[in-house]
């Protein structure tokens, strides 16, 4: 009885006290309910902060052609390694967007991380966690834990709802302590990020097609120009449209909030390199959609 109030209550506030995680249960409901209209293609645009600060939803939305329906699913904190299996677990539910464009930054492409319980919460199925726990070498216990999350979003959030508090408690260290978290990560080599862009969105791009989706990978802003080409190269050989719209355009320091994230003049600009790149091909996603 106490766990069951314990998740009711969680539940409840947590969605009405934090705009963050309301944004995110929002986009999750929203993201599992889209299904094919014929003459309207459905973009799904997931990713972590990168595609919060970079991509200007309403902007998105104007510039795409009128039969078009765009949505977006962000969570922040995320690795692609997340959207590998967030696509799978989208599509389990039911979800079925015409185009998944995945944003996330090139250093997000090979660590062999997560965010934890709460991506169990929000992005796995329960029948990918030993995989999951297996490529990361948890122990039982850590193991574990991705169950209990995987259906208490008490046990999933605890971590939030601390940073809650904290945040309210004391912000000047709320502030520290996230940036420390979204900032950008270490360089690493091109040939691992290469070798990981191909082996995750090879996985990613399998899964689109065995349920009719075009998969594409957009490179943010603000990505070193040997990551990029390692990412365009491991793309490629995976059978995946890669966009870097911001190449050859100028995005000066003046253009980013922290250094990482594009701030809303940076993302009206790459909103608008971007916007087109995704037009592409919806005239011959909404032909084919009409003979469904």
């Amino acid at each position: 009885g106490i766990v069951a109030m314990l998740e009711a209550g969680t539940r409840l506030a947590f969605s009405r006290i934090s705009a963050i995680e309301t944004r995110i249960s929002d986009e999750h409901r929203t993201a599992n309910s889209i299904r094919p209209i014929p003459g309207r293609p459905s973009l799904l645009l997931v990713g972590n902060s990168l595609l919060l600060h970079a991509v200007d939803m309403p902007l998105l939305k104007q510039l795409l052609p009128g039969n078009a329906r765009a949505y977006r699913y962000v969570i922040e904190q995320t690795y692609l390694l997340d959207w590998q299996y967030g696509i799978r677990r989208l599509f389990a539910d039911g979800s079925r967007p015409d185009k998944i464009v995945v944003v996330v930054g090139a250093v997000h492409v090979r660590p062999v991380k997560i965010r934890g319980d709460y991506s169990s919460y929000y992005l796995f199925r329960t029948a990918d966690l030993p995989e999951i726990a297996s490529m990361l070498d948890y122990d039982l216990t850590k193991e574990s834990s991705l169950y209990f999350a995987r259906y208490s979003l008490f046990f999933a959030g605890r971590n939030n709802l601390r940073n809650f508090v904290l945040n309210k408690l004391d912000p000047a260290y709320s502030r520290m302590l996230h940036a420390l978290a979204t900032g950008p990560a270490p360089k690493e080599n091109p040939d691992l990020i290469g070798r990981a862009a191909y082996q995750r969105l090879s996985a990613m791009r399998r899964d689109c097609d065995a349920h009719g989706a075009k998969l594409i990978f957009v490179i943010a802003p603000g990505a070193a120009p040997e990551e990029i080409a390692a990412v365009v190269n491991g793309a490629r050989d995976a059978g995946v449209e890669c966009l870097v719209p911001s190449r050859g355009t100028s995005f000066p320091p003046s253009l980013f909030e922290d250094g990482f994230h594009l701030n809303a003049t940076g993302a009206t600009r790459f909103t608008h390199l971007l916007a087109p790149e995704l037009a592409n091909d919806l005239g011959e996603i909404a032909r084919a959609a009409s003979w469904r």
